[in-house]
């Protein structure tokens, strides 16, 4: 009984970290973006960012360009 319990109780913890873990990766995907932001309207300066900052950045563009690729393609096929 008591190891049924524990595998139980062990489960709803691993979910919630997932559930954890998703949230921070949004959080950090959503700080990338702000940040993205402040680069193009000039109220923050590139020489102004941290190496965390930069490799988030560097992460967001690569996502950004695998989109607009995607999107490109769909476009063509679509002409």
């Amino acid at each position: 009984m008591f190891q049924k319990h524990e595998t139980y109780l062990q489960s709803i913890v691993d979910e919630q970290e997932k559930y954890i873990d998703r949230k921070e990766q949004k959080i950090e995907k959503m700080k990338m973006e702000n940040l993205f932001n402040e680069l193009i309207n000039a109220r923050k300066r590139s020489d102004e960012l941290e190496d965390k900052e930069i490799k988030g950045l560097l992460k967001l563009f690569a996502v950004k360009r695998t989109k607009l690729e995607e999107r490109k393609q769909q476009l063509n096929q679509n002409i």
